[in-house]
């Protein structure tokens, strides 16, 4: 997100960017949740019921969910570790030049 930001204008894009949550994603998430709460299924079962042919759209959002989920996991470890070796004063992999991707100019 921050290298998107950057790409797009800093923190002027972060109006467009509410703008468009506030009017596109969050009334899709209010009608996923009603539509499960009313469907008593889960998102894969609920499209399926709702319209047969949408079954595949649900398998997707599980898919693209679980997919994403790791990613975030791994950006919040990358995190928590390199935070955890800034505090306890570890030098980080960048600090040095003896690592195996160093050019000689280092």
């Amino acid at each position: 997100f921050p290298v998107v930001m950057y790409a797009n204008g800093g923190a002027a894009f972060l109006v467009p960017f509410g703008a468009c949550t506030l009017v596109l994603l969050m009334p899709m998430v209010f009608v996923q949740v009603k539509l499960g709460g009313i469907t008593n299924a889960n998102v894969v079962t609920m499209f399926g019921r709702s319209v047969p042919v949408l079954k595949g759209v649900g398998v997707a959002m599980l898919i693209y969910l679980s997919i994403s989920s790791v990613i975030e996991a791994m950006m919040a470890a990358y995190s928590i570790f390199y935070a955890f070796h800034s505090v306890m004063g570890k030098p980080l992999p960048w600090q040095a030049c003896d690592q195996p991707w160093n050019t000689p100019a280092c």
